[in-house]
């Protein structure tokens, strides 16, 4: 997967096409780790075509294996930060005569999210490693010669629309609409779920006790969202380091327990007739 994200980011030339930026990630649209952790993950599209409707949304919508390079949108790495704890979505609008070639992605900066990230309200934060404040994401690529007579740059603001253009989609298709709804769809209903508030009141009562028997887990398979909401409560100081770590282990051993029970259901049955 390495190399799959090195080679996608060489076709956007190393660069965020949101912001310019030189320095870029190679972001998951659909997480992998999410997707590996899900009890029965075509039952969520379902639910979410009830809210969202995603057109054919069946199996084979969800099957990654083979468009990995149509999972992968490169990100500045605050971008990639800010998309993956819901700050901001991306809203696709296909082309109305070329979708194979040529696709929209508006920003829609979440109002539940607004100012909720930005550590405004607790005491004793650390100064952070990278910002992360919405007004600190810049468009590299805009020019402001004509407004103030000095090349400059500018925020990204709330319904920027961005073209994403390749006429070779054979040799580097674009990103996957499907994912790309999927993953704006996931959003809005996290968006919400994300913000202080709301991290205050699922985190705010004691940590559950890790009373899970079995091995300890590979972190691969930590869900995604929950992974972010522990972090942003525990940035928020909802969270101190004892109930950050038994919250991480109670959310990571349940998912896993989960995820081997599901396994075992989809195990053929030992053969043998009704008297053995």
């Amino acid at each position: 997967d390495k190399n799959t994200q090195r080679i996608v980011r060489e076709w956007y030339h190393n660069r965020c096409p949101l912001t310019g930026a030189g320095a870029v990630h190679g972001t998951h649209i659909v997480n992998i780790q999410a997707m590996k952790s899900m009890d029965d993950p075509v039952n969520l599209w379902e639910t979410l075509q009830v809210f969202w409707p995603l057109k054919d949304l069946n199996v084979e919508t969800l099957d990654i294996l083979g468009q990995e390079n149509r999972n992968i949108l490169p990100l500045h790495p605050l971008a990639h930060h800010l998309w993956d704890r819901n700050k901001f979505g991306l809203r696709l609008i296909e082309h109305p005569t070329e979708p194979k070639t040529k696709i929209y992605l508006q920003v829609n900066w979440f109002k539940q999210r607004a100012g909720e990230i930005e550590r405004e309200n607790r005491k004793d934060a650390k100064p952070c490693a990278t910002p992360f404040a919405g007004t600190d994401l810049l468009d590299t690529q805009r020019e402001l010669t004509a407004a103030t007579g000095v090349t400059g740059r500018e925020y990204l603001q709330h319904g920027d629309v961005y073209m994403l253009y390749n006429p070779d989609c054979a040799a580097r298709p674009l990103p996957n609409i499907r994912f790309l709804e999927m993953r704006y769809a996931v959003q809005q209903l996290f968006a919400g779920q994300q913000t202080a508030e709301a991290l205050r009141v699922i985190f705010g009562g004691d940590a559950p006790d890790d009373e899970i028997e079995g091995p300890d887990p590979d972190e691969a398979y930590m869900p995604a969202d929950w992974d972010n909401m522990i972090t942003d409560a525990y940035d928020l100081g909802i969270l101190d380091d004892k109930k950050e770590q038994a919250w991480r282990q109670y959310i990571l051993r349940s998912t896993y327990r989960r995820y081997l029970n599901n396994l075992r259901a989809t195990e053929p049955e030992s053969e043998g007739g009704e008297g053995d």
